[in-house]
């Protein structure tokens, strides 16, 4: 996955009218929205969280108001898509795709730890992340 990310991170974006090419954080949010239409959960994903798919931020928030642009009126599966900022020691396992900021990486251990049992992807884009524990 990691290849596949940072093979498409080296194509041209434009988009089809011309005008200029997406942020960084931009693309980064399309690819956890598209994360949510293709990996399998075990069990109920939507059962602990009101039928809704949640995106969690932890952290300083790098993608600023663009995750929820991207996601804004979008569906998954029929199930509408949230949002949520999380803030250090706060219960993380509520969601179903969890952006680990940078700003974490003193607390990454403990974060994965707290995440032991759920079904949670981790993603980030910090260095080391996979081989800490993370996912993506």
């Amino acid at each position: 996955m990691v290849l596949l990310w940072t093979w498409l991170w080296g194509l041209p974006i434009r988009n089809i009218d011309g005008q200029e090419a997406p942020t960084e954080y931009q693309v980064k949010a399309a690819y956890l929205y598209n994360f949510l239409k293709f990996v399998e959960w075990p069990g109920d994903p939507l059962a602990s969280t009101q039928g809704q798919w949640i995106i969690g931020i932890v952290g300083d928030n790098p993608f600023d108001n663009q995750l929820e642009q991207v996601v804004a009126g979008k569906t998954v599966q029929g199930h509408e898509l949230q949002v949520r900022r999380f803030q250090p020691g706060e219960d993380i396992r509520g969601c179903h795709i969890l952006f680990i900021s940078a700003s974490e990486k003193k607390r990454l251990p403990a974060m994965l730890v707290a995440l032991t049992g759920s079904s949670a992807l981790t993603v980030a884009d910090m260095d080391h992340f996979t081989e800490s524990g993370g996912m993506i």
